[in-house]
């Protein structure tokens, strides 16, 4: 990613931007929702320990540091995925995120929520992503 942010600006207009969002290594946060309450159920994991997020982050630490950006403004933020049923995530979560796994005990958990609940229960993922604004020389 380093690359591709330093050869970017070839292509960009002196003083033009470069947007750049990426989630952060932070496990989300699996929760049951019903109606406005919120139930902790454990936390999404990454086979592959964020390795992905941990690269995008240092690169664009890395071109802010080098100095191939003059400037730059970052904003981290949450965002949540929702899904009917544990079982609709996990199906999105396959072609969106391939390794991202829900624990045993985080299933469990989920299925316990939602069957006290009830039927018009959501499967929430609270996500944290930074937006990072970075301006070309």
């Amino acid at each position: 990613m380093v690359h591709a942010l330093k050869k970017v600006t070839a292509w960009m207009v002196p003083g033009g931007y470069v947007i750049v969002m990426i989630d952060l290594m932070d496990p989300p946060l699996v929760e049951v929702q019903h109606q406005d309450a919120y139930s902790y159920a454990g936390r999404l994991l990454s086979s592959d320990d964020f390795i992905n997020e941990i690269a995008a982050n240092a690169a664009v630490d890395s071109v802010i540091q080098s100095g191939t950006y003059t400037s730059f403004q970052s904003i981290v933020f949450e965002y949540n995925l929702r899904g009917d049923s544990l079982s609709e995530l996990v199906d999105y979560l396959q072609g969106y995120w391939s390794s991202a796994y829900f624990p045993n005990g985080t299933r469990k958990k989920v299925e316990e929520l939602v069957e006290s609940m009830g039927d018009k229960s959501k499967v929430v993922l609270k996500m944290i992503s930074r937006i990072v604004k970075l301006k070309v020389k």
